[in-house]
């Protein structure tokens, strides 16, 4: 049996929080500001994408509100090109909320997608931690 040595990541590049300093149109992607930014990540020059640099496990949960009611969807999550997850609205100014549990390999990408009809309003967050990394 062959047995990896575990990677050496000190605790700052395990956490990486987002919030949203503008509203996202619909059918836009949400543009992200930095609150916190370590080594695990990389924030697009567009400021929609992150992508993760240290192959792992991680927690990722995404919010945000809609002044709208669209009878339906809300926020979609897009991972390498691919919608994985999606919320729904309830009623207006309803938050919607997700997490998932994703395996990244290193250089995976992942954007939040507004829905068709609803708009999301400033303040929509996205945080992503590191629960267990691979080589």
């Amino acid at each position: 049996m062959t047995v990896l040595p575990r990677p050496s990541l000190s605790s700052d590049a395990l956490y990486l929080s987002l919030a949203s300093g503008a509203p996202t149109t619909p059918k836009d992607f949400v543009h992200w500001s930095v609150h916190s930014h370590k080594a695990s990540f990389s924030l697009s020059s567009d400021t929609t994408e992150v992508t993760f640099l240290q192959a792992g496990m991680y927690h990722v949960q995404v919010t945000g509100e809609s002044p709208n009611w669209s009878g339906g969807l809300g926020l979609w999550l897009r991972l390498n090109g691919a919608y994985v997850a999606l919320t729904s609205f309830h009623q207006q100014g309803d938050t919607s909320c997700f997490a998932q549990r994703l395996f990244c390999p290193k250089g995976t990408t992942l954007k939040v997608y507004s829905s068709l009809a609803a708009p999301i309003l400033i303040g929509a967050t996205l945080s992503a931690v590191l629960i267990g990394a691979s080589p």
